[in-house]
């Protein structure tokens, strides 16, 4: 468990494919960039996330936001991921959010430019 992730903690490291974070109240900036094979990440509770966060993670394709409010948001955080890279869901990248927050999530600061991505995590 932790309470946040510092700036640029895990950046490069390949050989991470997946994170869970079940408290983490804030990731900082750059903290996973170049993590190629990063494609799975969920944080149950996460308030804040600084700039470029997952710059050039090439494999992510599922993020999971699951605090019962609305994550703030940096410019950039998915930079260089499928999150921008295609206009497609599901294997092209997706971001899961509890379903009363759907709407939220579209029209949030810098959410917008992901809201085609943005989709219903249902229990």
């Amino acid at each position: 468990m932790c309470s946040y992730v510092a700036a640029s903690a895990f950046t490069g490291l390949s050989y991470l494919a997946s994170i869970e974070l079940p408290v983490c109240s804030f990731v900082g900036a750059f903290a996973f960039q170049n993590c190629s094979r990063l494609s799975y990440v969920s944080f149950n509770e996460c308030k804040s996330m600084g700039s470029n966060v997952f710059r050039s993670c090439y494999s992510l394709t599922s993020v999971y936001m699951l605090y019962s409010s609305i994550c703030a948001l940096s410019n950039g955080t998915f930079t260089s991921t499928p999150m921008v890279l295609s206009t497609y869901l599901g294997y092209f990248g997706s971001i899961f959010v509890p379903e009363s927050l759907v709407s939220s999530y579209k029209t949030a600061t810098n959410w917008t430019t992901y809201s085609n991505r943005i989709t219903a995590y249902v229990e």
